[in-house]
């Protein structure tokens, strides 16, 4: 229910976080009828419950009737806490589609900052909701764009039934591109038609290549034998999780190397990634090999670093499964899945914003969990969090 004049925007949030949640189109019929709770106080109250690790309906409702007081003070459910099936009945029948719209509107104008010259890479990547199943017996995938410099998502948008990400990864790109950026993909986005889109947006790409396009890989493979690298690139070993590791990046010209340039173009960079990797408990060493292609004429350093921030997006989809649990919620509409992942995807960008806006470099180190952590104890956390300052 929105534009009502005696509904008055709660106390102490951005201005911006309300208008966006008022934007969300209501599903009810908003002319007639006597509605207890607006779905902009239904939003909020998920909003602030997701953050404090609440994931079951029950668990937001119990939420709700725990800080009801504190609620009511800012404005918000004024009537009570909304009952069960009302929570179910809202996230089935929402637009989840216009919602994540809606969201990308308000990510894209209020929350993203960008730093000057630094190169945006924008990660596109697919998520398989485990916990939905679709009528034909398939999972829901999510497609989404992450912003790796915000460490937030831009956008997402919900797969067709008998399709994948490869037919909705353009439509993501175009919503989420813009000129000068860098677009990563893992080898599922190894297309002709979607790098048609990248260059349409004036963009540039770094997509990974797999047996997936093997006339591709296979080709370069044989090539890149004999042919001198542009460019070779040798990094420090570092040490992470117990693994000691050290990564080699090698550039090649798509003119040498590339296969079917009539299909790919010859104007390209091919680079070689070869990451040794020594577990310290076992004393065992693994080789790793990567191909990617790019349009990029960048130091083989530089493209190295590129290559390992698309683990933004995956580290993103660990924390919607790890601390979220998205993967053990339930839905069995592909709306209400839809409409959980935004929710919950906003959450992850609450956080992110409130560690950008520290100055303390202990705040900026705060993790995802330790701040839901926090938000579970202290209701005036989640207020500061949401007033995005």
């Amino acid at each position: 229910m929105r534009g009502y004049a005696h509904d008055p925007p709660p106390k102490g949030l951005s201005k911006e976080l309300v208008e966006f949640l008022d934007s969300v189109p209501d599903y009810r019929r908003t002319d007639k009828g006597n509605f207890v709770h607006t779905l902009r106080d239904i939003l909020l109250l998920e909003l602030m419950a997701r953050l404090a690790k609440c994931v079951m309906r029950k668990e937001i409702i119990d939420f709700g009737k725990r800080h009801l007081a504190a609620l009511r003070k800012m404005g918000i459910l004024a009537k009570g806490v909304p009952s069960e099936p009302t929570l179910c009945r809202v996230s089935k029948k929402t637009d989840s589609q216009a919602f994540a719209e809606k969201m990308h509107g308000f990510v894209a104008t209020h929350m993203l900052r960008k730093d000057g010259d630094q190169l945006e890479i924008v990660a596109v990547d697919g998520k398989c909701m485990r916990g939905t199943a679709l009528p034909n017996g398939r999972q829901l995938d999510i497609v989404s764009a992450h912003s790796v410099s915000n460490d937030m998502t831009i956008c997402t948008e919900m797969c067709e039934e008998k399709s994948n990400e490869i037919k909705t990864d353009p439509s993501v790109i175009e919503k989420s591109v813009h000129e000068g950026d860098i677009v990563t993909l893992d080898a599922m986005g190894c297309q002709e038609n979607i790098i048609k889109v990248i260059k349409a947006r004036k963009a540039h790409f770094l997509i990974e290549v797999k047996a997936n396009q093997k006339k591709l890989r296979w080709g370069v493979e044989d090539r890149i034998k004999s042919a001198t690298p542009i460019e070779s690139y040798t990094s420090e070993p570092s040490l992470s999780s117990g693994r000691i590791s050290v990564r080699r990046c090698k550039t090649y010209s798509g003119v040498d190397v590339m296969v079917d340039k009539d299909k790919w173009g010859a104007q390209m960079t091919v680079v070689i990634i070869e990451v040794d990797t020594m577990d310290k408990s076992t004393g065992r060493t693994t080789c790793d090999v990567r191909m990617y292609i790019t349009d990029l004429t960048l130091g083989a350093d530089i493209l190295d670093t590129v290559s390992r921030l698309h683990w933004g997006v995956e580290v993103t989809h660990w924390h919607l499964d790890y601390n979220m649990k998205q993967d053990g919620i339930k839905r069995k509409h592909k709306n209400a899945a839809m409409y959980l992942d935004t929710i919950q995807r906003l959450c992850l960008n609450v956080l992110s914003k409130w560690r950008s806006n520290r100055k303390k470099k202990c705040d900026k180190a705060r993790g995802n969990a330790e701040l839901m952590r926090k938000c579970l104890f202290n209701f005036a956390f989640i207020k500061e969090l949401l007033s995005l300052k």
